[in-house]
């Protein structure tokens, strides 16, 4: 009968996975799901603070002789806390926005969404999975290639 051995067993390397660009496709469009939802906004608008918005040049007489807001045609970027979307650096406080605002609005906004997000949280998994099973034989052949570039252990499909 052999002996059994009684030293440590070697533990098995794992070789770094890389990133799924499919798996990180849906994790954007389910964070595009909540926070449009709860701040009205995308999600690289809704971590930074960075908006684009039409920025407020003067003050011009409306119609029947009120003072109307003017507005530029050019597009401009920056955080903007006049907007109507939440931001994070809003829901800390920044730019003169009360916290306690911001936060009761989110969660307005989720009493008022819940069901669309809920319904769009469920099409984009359901989608993906669908997505995933159907192209499975063209995701292959894409990793394939991209393991022959090389860059297969950095990148997947």
């Amino acid at each position: 009968m052999a002996r059994k051995r009684k030293g440590r067993k070697t533990q098995r390397r794992r070789r770094s996975q890389g990133i799924n660009l499919v798996n990180a496709g849906e994790l954007y469009l389910q964070t595009a799901v909540l926070t449009r939802g709860l701040g009205g906004t995308n999600p690289l608008s809704f971590f930074t603070g960075v908006e684009q918005f039409n920025k407020q040049v003067g003050v011009g007489t409306g119609n029947k002789g009120q003072q109307v807001p003017m507005y530029s045609n050019a597009i401009s970027y920056g955080y903007n806390p006049s907007g109507a979307s939440i931001t994070v650096p809003e829901l800390f406080g920044a730019g003169g926005v009360s916290a306690t605002q911001a936060q009761a609005q989110l969660v307005q906004n989720f009493k008022d969404n819940w069901f669309s997000m809920t319904v769009q949280t469920v099409a984009v998994r359901a989608g993906f999975a669908i997505g995933k099973k159907l192209l499975s034989k063209q995701r292959t052949f894409v990793n394939k290639g991209l393991k022959m570039t090389g860059i297969g252990s950095m990148v997947k499909v």
